[in-house]
């Protein structure tokens, strides 16, 4: 259910703001703080998460890292295409 696959990634929404904070440059977070980047994470992992197809924690760890790294990557490229303007 929606609800169910609501609080399983919330259970790991501590571990993704670390990882985001490790990952997201320093200047982009006067833009976006890595709350921002877990929620978008947490929005596309909710759309598509019959796309994972894996079986374990760790798999679905794997999976939520790889959704928020390509969040922080777009961000980043959002953040230097604006400034460039």
């Amino acid at each position: 259910s929606n609800e169910a696959l609501g609080e399983l990634l919330e259970a790991y929404r501590r571990y993704l703001l670390r990882v985001a904070r490790k990952l997201m440059d320093q200047r982009l977070s006067a833009k976006a703080g890595a709350s921002d980047i877990v929620q978008e994470t947490f929005r596309e992992a909710h759309r598509d998460f019959l796309r994972f197809h894996g079986s374990t924690e760790a798999e679905l760890l794997a999976w939520l890292r790889l959704v928020l790294s390509r969040h922080v990557v777009r961000f980043g490229r959002q953040f230097r295409d604006t400034k460039k303007r």
